[in-house]
């Protein structure tokens, strides 16, 4: 995804997460939907690192490769981007062993 004026980064800054238990990392506008361009994240543990949506938790399709203790994983787009399924739904973060998560997310809201 271009550059644009309104792309938009959030920080994930030492987020202790539970595997298995998502935490939300982005709260689109109200009546918005997120867009998830990239990511560059690192982790405390060894672990992939999921990305899910909504109160379901459900899965958007992004993982990462299993990372090794303090591992960093960085893609510079999504081809189009992933759109969150409905309006107003949470993008979380999740990882397969506990580990604390560091880095950012960006991408837009429509």
């Amino acid at each position: 995804m271009p550059y644009t004026s309104q792309m938009i980064y959030k920080e994930i800054a030492g987020l202790a997460v539970l595997a298995g238990t998502p935490q939300a990392i982005w709260t689109p506008t109200a009546g918005k939907k997120f867009k998830l361009a990239g990511f560059h994240v690192g982790v405390s543990a060894a672990c992939s690192v999921l990305f899910k949506e909504g109160a379901a938790n459900t899965s958007i399709n992004v993982r990462t490769g299993l990372l090794g203790i303090n591992g960093v994983v960085h893609a510079d787009s999504l081809p189009g981007g992933i759109v969150s399924a409905a309006a107003d739904n949470v993008l979380k973060i999740d990882v397969t062993a506990n580990a604390t998560v560091h880095g950012f997310v960006w991408g837009s809201e429509e």
